[in-house]
């Protein structure tokens, strides 16, 4: 869905763009990066991951562990990387 909506976006706003998902640069964040040319013709990036659970609670134990699915600190991490 997060594609879709990046990809109409970009296309409704004239931007020239790439779209690609499982990049290994971005570290955690390789599910979805979008790349485009912003209206000042700057290079941009959107980095996203994507995460479910479907009928199940995310605990705040998962969201402070070092590691998993839900490491918030893993993800701190590499956004400090990028």
């Amino acid at each position: 869905m997060f594609s879709s909506l990046s990809f109409l976006r970009a296309t409704n706003k004239g931007y020239k763009f790439k779209l690609a998902s499982n990049v290994k640069d971005p570290g955690a964040f390789d599910d979805v990066v979008v790349e485009y040319l912003g209206d000042s013709c700057s290079k941009k990036h959107i980095f996203l991951q994507l995460k479910s659970k479907v009928k199940q609670k995310i605990t705040m134990q998962q969201l402070l562990a070092r590691k998993g699915d839900f490491s918030l600190h893993k993800y701190y991490e590499s956004y400090i990387e990028l």
